[in-house]
């Protein structure tokens, strides 16, 4: 009984941001500031998002981006604190606030091509990079992200689902405002700008798993163990059609051994069966910087 309050505290604790998160929010808020002026604002390009649709205000109405994003983030996180509670709210807050006012310090820094294609790639290169350290500091910069996970809680529709379709909405008002080929652009840079994020979240080292299920599991375990110097784990495997037992092979190997692993399963056992897939992160002794 007395275990439930001190779960309850290191619950609470565990939401609280640290000097990190906020240090990481922050630099994130600011890389996606310098993107927004140096690639996206003055070019057109809009990927999607309240900022994107600071942008096309900027056009039509003349407001100052960083004014109309703060208007939009507050209204936004005060209905997020009504429908999703105080926790929710609090932390897309910070994030929220941080980046219009990081960019509207940046106001006076011109772009540096105008080259709409050059700008949809390294636009969405650094936002990509500044979202993933919000994101990666527990923080949110509000906006879209809010309204889906409303959407996801009160109607029968995913949070990835809400965002794509309130994303492709902004994309398709700038094709009406600057002409279908800058929405083109704007699709090229909010697809660069996701692969970024994940490339920030997960990491660029790739890692690769592989099955093997082979009658010389013996002789394949000792090549991968000596000759490459990888571990590997055995798995019980039951034959689907003959119901018979056997091992298999689980090695975990960067990118680059995978045709070393190819080329020594074969030697071993030319009808050997071997399935290769992607990790998207690997933790533990020889990856991840262990």
């Amino acid at each position: 009984m007395k275990t439930q309050p001190i779960r309850a505290l290191n619950r609470t604790r565990s939401k609280i941001p640290t000097t990190w998160d906020l240090v990481s929010i922050t630099v994130g808020c600011v890389i996606m500031a310098f993107s927004f002026r140096l690639f996206t604002n003055g070019n057109h390009i809009v990927a999607g998002g309240v900022v994107g649709l600071s942008t096309l205000a900027q056009h039509l109405m003349g407001w100052e981006p960083a004014l109309f994003q703060w208007a939009v983030n507050i209204c936004l996180l005060l209905i997020g604190f009504l429908f999703l509670g105080k926790a929710e709210g609090f932390r897309s807050a910070y994030g929220s606030l941080v980046l219009p006012l990081a960019i509207i310090l940046t106001r006076n820094v011109q772009p540096i091509t105008h080259v709409p294609l050059l700008a949809a790639i390294f636009g969405g290169v650094a936002y990509g990079g500044g979202l993933g350290l919000v994101l990666q500091g527990r923080g949110s910069v509000g906006g879209y992200s809010l309204l889906a996970r409303i959407a996801a809680k009160h109607l029968p529709v995913s949070v990835v689902a809400s965002m794509f379709i309130l994303d492709a909405l902004t994309i398709g008002s700038s094709a009406w405002v600057f002409g279908f080929e800058m929405a083109m652009y704007g699709l090229i840079g909010a697809f660069i700008m996701r692969r970024c994020v994940e490339s920030v979240l997960v990491g660029l080292t790739h890692s690769m798993i592989a099955l093997i299920i082979t009658s010389q599991p013996d002789e394949v375990k000792h090549r991968v163990l000596v000759d490459m110097d990888r571990g590997l784990t055995v798995l019980s495997g039951k034959g689907g059609y003959t119901g018979e037992n056997r091992d298999v092979l689980m090695v975990v190997l960067g990118a680059s051994e995978a045709p070393t692993l190819r080329r020594t399963v074969k030697e071993c056992d030319p009808l050997a069966f071997v399935v290769l897939t992607e990790a998207s992160e690997v933790l533990g002794r020889g990856f991840g910087g262990d």
